[in-house]
């Protein structure tokens, strides 16, 4: 239980933890300016893809950043194409964990 509550130092430079709430916080403002806060939510968790970048070279970045989006959008579309058909969403469900499985080992 006590390891809940334990806080790890981080290796991350101090300007990540600002450019995440400016990527979560921003879309989030505009969809409630403009009244669809719908879309400005379905923006702000596109705006996390860069938490997954690696501390390697440009190039690998890239890569990564790339399948990282990709992931998220072809794990948003799934569900809601699931969504559409109430008797397909669990085993849609279970085909995006087992893919995102397997991608996340391969890597």
């Amino acid at each position: 239980m006590l390891h809940l509550a334990t806080i790890n130092a981080s290796d991350r430079r101090w300007q990540m933890p600002f450019c995440a709430a400016l990527a979560t916080g921003l879309p989030l403002l505009v969809g409630a300016y403009f009244d669809h806060m719908d879309y400005g939510l379905v923006s702000s968790l596109g705006g996390l893809v860069f938490l997954y970048a690696p501390n390697t070279p440009l190039s690998h970045r890239m890569v990564s950043l790339m399948a990282s989006a990709f992931g998220m959008s072809a794990c948003y579309a799934l569900g809601v194409m699931g969504h559409f058909f109430p008797v397909l969403l669990v085993p849609v469900l279970a085909f995006i964990a087992i893919l995102v499985s397997m991608v996340c080992r391969f890597m």
